[in-house]
């Protein structure tokens, strides 16, 4: 964690904004408050987790997605349109029955914020869990994109993981006889070690690093940096995202969506940014 510190001050310039960003982190790191914050900028579209990228078309994404994992795409839906959840929900059926590819998906969306002059931001954590995943952003957009990478440090990421009991979202996971902590460590690890190899194939200009810690505590900084990477001006309403993010209740009250604790504070709260100085596994950490 800390020997890939140095490179998160990378300065970045476009000549133009991308059409879609990838905000790509491990679980529990922070990508649900990163979200809000984005989304209260007035030129930035930033739905709930799309979950698109793992699929190559909307039936292969209902039959493998856990239920209540696929509602932002929905959630997308009612802000773009200005519609009501049920008759998002029901346009995302009728997309289902025409078993719509990803890249269909997709195009729609764009189509839709582009009209708005919006650039879309996809915060979907679990496309990290493959470099083949990853990829097809490539495959898809090519130098339309851009990405984010979030990276928190380990500790206090694993404990939130074993906190919210997310072991139960990999049941089927190779390393399921490991401790929640232990499984905690390792998708942290893969993740973050799928995200570091990717982007080192992809030309610097399209990609940067945020530190959880480092946003926590300097937020306007941190932010600011961002918009410059983005190519668009500082909005202050990013550092209110509890007052003018969007989408931030889900969909349903059983959607498996964001962050279920976020809307327990009402302010980006400085102390997060120091849980790792007294963070401690319970178990013997393989990291480095």
């Amino acid at each position: 964690y800390h020997k890939n510190k140095t490179h998160s001050k990378k300065t970045c310039s476009l000549k133009k904004q991308p059409d879609i960003v990838f905000l790509l982190s491990a679980p529990r790191s922070g990508s649900t408050l990163l979200r809000a914050m984005l989304s209260a900028h007035k030129q930035l579209f930033c739905p709930p987790e799309l979950n698109l990228l793992s699929f190559s078309h909307l039936q292969e994404r209902e039959e493998l997605l856990k239920s209540g994992q696929g509602d932002g795409l929905a959630q997308a839906l009612t802000e773009l349109d200005k519609i009501d959840a049920q008759a998002a929900t029901d346009e995302v059926a009728n997309w289902l029955k025409e078993n719509k590819t990803t890249e269909q998906v997709y195009r729609d969306l764009l189509t839709k914020t582009k009209q708005r002059n919006l650039i879309t931001i996809d915060k979907s954590p679990h496309y990290a869990q493959s470099l083949n995943i990853l990829e097809k952003a490539e495959q898809l957009f090519g130098d339309r994109v851009r990405y984010i990478h979030l990276l928190r440090h380990p500790y206090p990421a694993v404990l939130s993981f074993v906190r919210l009991g997310m072991e139960r979202l990999y049941e089927n996971s190779e390393q399921e006889n490991i401790s929640a902590a232990e499984l905690g460590e390792y998708t942290w690890t893969i993740y973050n070690r799928n995200i570091l190899d990717f982007l080192a194939k992809i030309d610097n200009s399209r990609h940067c690093r945020i530190h959880y810690e480092q946003l926590m505590q300097n937020p306007e900084t941190e932010l600011s940096q961002l918009c410059q990477f983005l190519e668009l001006d500082f909005d202050n309403n990013m550092l209110q995202p509890y007052e003018k993010g969007s989408m931030l209740k889900p969909l349903k009250a059983e959607s498996l969506t964001g962050d279920p604790n976020f809307l327990k504070k009402t302010a980006i709260d400085p102390s997060r940014g120091d849980a790792w100085r007294t963070s401690r596994l319970p178990h013997k950490p393989s990291l480095s």
